[in-house]
Parts: C-alpha cells; structure tokens; sequence
C-alpha cells in the first residue's frame, strides 16, 4: 500500500554501469534520501533484477521492461554510448519513466527528480576521490533466495571451503580491454581445486550485446574431472532479484575471486574477503574510498592483483602468477 506523502521524488533513470551504480550512484542516494527526501515517497528507475542496492529506502523500485534491456546502448560511465555518441539521458527510459508520471501523478501533489548529474557520480574523476556524501551498508539477500543459495551449496563434496569466482567475458565493444584468457581462467581453477583442495562456485551472468556477462566453463573439462567441486550458478541479469542471488552467493561463501571489472566492490557490502585482477590503467583511488571503511573492516582481507596494462598484455598474464598470489591471500584469510 502506498504511504500517505504528499510528494515522491523520482531517482533517476539509472542506465550507467554497474560499477558506477555500486560505488556512487547507490550509496549517495541513500545519504540524500535518509538525510534530506526521507518525507517523500521514493521511487527509482533502474536495470530489474537491481533493487536490493536501494531496499532500504526506496519506497518503489521499478525496473525497465525487457524490451529496453534489449535495446539499450552499452552502458559507460554514469550514461550509455561510447565516444561521441555517449550520451546521460536515453530516450527509452525518459519514456518509461515520463509513462509512470502520468499514471501516478494525480496521486502526489509535487513530483520531483533527482538524477545521477545531480549527484555528481557520472565520471571517473568523481568516483576517484574521498566521496562524504555516500553511506554504504551491507546487503541481506531476501530470505527465499537465502533458503536456495545455502540448499545449493550443500551440494558440494563436505569437509572443504567454498570460493566463489566472477570471470567477465570479453567486453561488449574492446573485446581485450579487461579479459583475461578463458584458458588461463581454467589453469586456475584447476590449481584452485587441486592444489588448496577448494570447492568453487562459479557465479554466471548471461551475456547479451549489450550487457557483459560471465563464464562458467560448463563447456570444460573441470566438470567431468571434478564433479563434487565445482559448480556454476547461473542468472539471467534481468530476473527478478538477480542481485540478491549473487549476494547469497558471496555472503555464503569463503572469500570470492574477481576477473578485473568494478562489479567486484559488490562483495564489499557482503563483508566478505575479496581478491580481484585489476589491470594498470584503473586506479586504485576508488577500490579503497574512506567512506568504505565502516563496511570493510578497514579494508581488511581486500587485496587487488595489479601489474598488467590493458589489452593483450593482461590478456595473456600467466595463470600460475595469479594462482601464486591468490593462494598467499587464501593462506592469510585462514590463519
């Protein structure tokens, strides 16, 4: 039932990238909402499957139909389009959300906007530095989906830890900007599996033209070899609550292993040990901001692999390298 104000305010369109999402858009809306809008009904307009980034005020989430999912420009930055096509406001989503407005207007007598410009969390060097304005929290997945991840990984072989990984595949438009080989993704798993007797979980989001999503290698060897110890949990990014599942994942899991995409901060809010890649030409500023030390431990147990440059060079990085580093953080979080 919709509360009794007498004004909402209207959050968005949100059509940037995730990363953007996690890191600025979503915790400095929480600090404007809770310290400034709290006496308005909230509404936001985002990707489905994304509401439990705002659950904890926002009153109506309201995710895009699947016809503009599917249309949608490649997001970058806080906006869509790359180069001079980029642009911060998409004419689909001004629709969708100008559609809701003239359902629901009768309802308030003041309708208003708040819009990621407004916010100043549509650029690189905006999410670079300290940011005040911003609170994040951790996340709880909703209880069903609770119920479904644990149910899950009891499937696995007993007596062993659980890791979960995120291995983007290839970027929409630079196929090799910040992929590493699928080759070198299976090298490590293997070793993973073998050498630190761990049982892993690979987190899968479907990929569309527009969307990056990520490998599983169900199409590998590692599944005949080692059926009891590996797993992939694979979502479509426009479920409902796709977010939370992904959340259950991390939170339910040892430590999660990312490839070099800003999606890895999610396990921030899951207060959960994280190692992830990061290719040289992302700046270590935004993985370790001051207002994310209340949710991090002081980034306890945060540890990112930094050493190639985009392209092919991090692209063809050794996968024994990685496993190296990798297993010197696994034996750290264990003592």
């Amino acid at each position: 039932m919709m509360k009794n104000y007498k004004n909402v305010i209207l959050c968005g369109p949100w059509i940037g990238e995730f990363s953007y999402e996690v890191l600025g858009w979503a915790p400095k809306l929480r600090y404007y909402i809770t310290n400034y809008y709290s006496d308005y009904h909230v509404v936001h307009f985002g990707y489905p499957g994304r509401s439990l980034l705002y659950r904890d005020f926002v009153d109506e989430y309201v995710g895009y139909d699947t016809d503009i999912v599917d249309n949608i420009l490649p997001s970058n930055s806080g906006g869509v389009g790359r180069g001079v096509d980029h642009i911060l406001k998409y004419k689909l989503t001004e629709d969708f959300m100008n559609s809701w407005i003239e359902s629901n207007k009768n309802n308030f007598d003041g309708v208003y906007n708040l819009r990621p410009v407004d916010l100043n969390c549509i650029r690189k060097d905006q999410v670079e530095v300290n940011m005040p304005d911003t609170k994040f929290i951790h996340f709880n997945a909703d209880t069903e989906v609770e119920i479904k991840i644990v149910k899950f990984l009891k499937g696995f072989s007993e007596g062993k830890d659980v890791i979960s990984i995120m291995a983007p595949t290839p970027h929409e438009m630079i196929a090799y900007r910040e992929n590493w080989n699928p080759k070198h993704w299976i090298e490590f798993i293997e070793n993973v599996i073998v050498e630190l007797k761990l049982n892993v979980i690979m987190m899968g989001i479907t990929s569309k033209n527009n969307l990056q999503g990520s490998y599983t290698f169900e199409d590998s060897y590692l599944y005949s070899k080692y059926p009891n110890n590996i797993r992939s949990y694979v979502l479509s990014s426009g479920i409902e609550n796709s977010l939370d599942y992904q959340v259950s994942i991390l939170k339910n899991t040892l430590c999660s292993v990312w490839g070099s995409t800003g999606a890895c901060q999610l396990s921030y809010y899951c207060g959960r040990p994280m190692f992830s890649q990061l290719v040289l030409s992302t700046s270590l500023k935004r993985q370790f901001l001051e207002s994310q030390k209340n949710i991090t431990n002081n980034f306890k147990h945060i540890k990112y692999f930094q050493k190639y440059n985009s392209g092919m060079d991090f692209y063809n990085s050794p996968a024994n390298e990685f496993y190296e580093e990798f297993k010197q953080f696994y034996l750290e979080i264990k003592k």
